[in-house]
């Protein structure tokens, strides 16, 4: 039998749920025991081709599941499920500056806890929110949304469908609407608010002072199709690129757009005391990105080593089957499913955790377009020592920088978490 995040074995009084993040097959092969399938590799025969199936699950894998045992019935098991594959994410914040906001304010509240919730996002399409709510416990239930906010106030609530296509008008108050869900039901509403009549003057606005550093481009990494010098489309890569709230002004000139690294000098901006320098740049491949800062009488104040990723390549790639004759598909050979070849090992998987901040469908090469090969602007930044004046760059001609901005962010967030598959720890 199929299931997902959890399956769950009861009586009228206590029960053992197993709650998982990957598995969908279970059986029940006695009347109290509940089994779930960690691995099923398909059986092959050598007559019926498809033999590339027995190595299928050749490779690392990680699985989590864990045991729930309750009292009563199962309807707490949804949400130790949803916790178990959701984990909450904790963030370190740096500020300068106090913050009088409320920090116990929900953005809505559900009425009950029969109602889950699947998602909360942007719609696709137009302004406002989408909330997705499922029922929990096969039953049908009615409830209702509130927003508790002072600043958040209804104006129309509309039920749509799973591709956000509009199903009806939801009756509604400036605060709450009612929802209904059937058993196993799942529904989705677009939210829309009306316009603040005065300021919030709850949360300060803070502003992002920042300025572009002017650079002395020497080499050509954009161009136009046909081009023998140049790298990333001119027809792909925006005038501007936006790094969260730092800006990147990306140079289109026809000559050279990109600063190759030969050990400049970069000053830095005096109008205003910046605290952040942020770099964008790229690599031939993955090297090491020494910085030397300087004061005004030109004196090392430090110097940091920063790792760069490839800027062509893969951002990732899972474990990889290594076969011992190279795999060929010709018009020739009709029954190629048939495979006849062995594995012999496994190329380990890999993810890069390098900042990638815009990326390429394709690289241009001696003129000509390259399909699918994939080109990486990657972002460093790094907080400006005291007394800086200038920065020196490294030897290294493998880096290029497309812009470098210099700004004064008051508040730093840290992820406490690593945000992305545990591939290479």
């Amino acid at each position: 039998m199929a299931s997902r995040l959890w399956e769950d074995m009861s009586t009228e009084t206590w029960g053992i749920s197993i709650l998982e993040d990957s598995k969908y097959g279970y059986d029940h092969p006695t009347e109290d025991t509940l089994r779930m399938t960690l691995l099923y590799t398909p059986k092959t025969r050598p007559l019926n081709g498809f033999r590339d199936q027995k190595y299928h699950d050749w490779g690392e894998h990680t699985i989590h599941y864990g045991i729930f045992g309750h009292v009563g019935s199962f309807k707490q098991t949804d949400l130790r499920a949803r916790r178990f594959n959701q984990p909450i994410r904790s963030f370190n914040i740096k500020k300068d500056h106090p913050n009088p906001v409320q920090e116990n304010i929900s953005l809505f509240e559900v009425s009950d806890s029969q109602i889950g919730i699947l998602a909360v996002k942007k719609p696709e399409a137009s302004e406002g929110m989408i909330i997705r709510l499922y029922e929990r416990y096969g039953v049908p239930v009615e409830g209702k949304i509130h927003f508790p906010s002072e600043n958040l106030r209804l104006r129309e609530v509309i039920e749509m469908n799973g591709l956000e296509e509009q199903v009806g008008k939801i009756e509604q108050n400036e605060k709450s609407f009612k929802v209904q869900l059937e058993a196993n039901g799942i529904r989705t509403y677009h939210v829309q608010f009306q316009p603040r009549s005065t300021p919030d003057t709850s949360c300060e606005s803070i502003e992002i002072i920042q300025e572009p550093v002017t650079l002395d481009y020497n080499v050509k990494m954009i161009s136009s199709q046909g081009e023998q010098l140049g790298i990333f489309p001119r027809e792909l890569i925006p005038s501007k690129i936006s790094a969260g709230p730092i800006d990147f002004h990306i140079s289109n000139s026809d000559m050279y757009n990109a600063l190759q690294c030969k050990s400049q000098n970069v000053l830095l901006p005096k109008r205003y005391t910046y605290t952040t320098l942020s770099i964008l740049l790229a690599s031939v491949e993955d090297t090491k990105f020494p910085l030397t800062w300087f004061d005004s009488a030109n004196r090392v104040i430090k110097e940091v080593y920063l790792p760069v990723a490839s800027m062509t390549g893969y951002v990732g790639q899972w474990d990889t089957r290594i076969w011992k004759k190279k795999p060929t598909h010709t018009e020739n050979n009709k029954r190629d499913y048939v495979w006849m070849n062995t594995c012999i090992g496994v190329h380990p998987g890999y993810i890069n955790r390098h900042r990638l901040e815009w990326y390429s469908t394709h690289i241009h090469e001696h003129g000509e377009d390259r399909p699918y090969r994939y080109g990486y602007l990657y972002t460093i930044e790094i907080q400006i020592p005291e007394n800086t004046e200038s920065l020196l760059l490294p030897d290294n001609p493998l880096i290029t920088i497309f812009a470098i901005t210099v700004s004064n962010q008051m508040v730093d967030v840290e992820s406490t978490h690593h945000l992305q598959d545990k591939y290479d720890f």
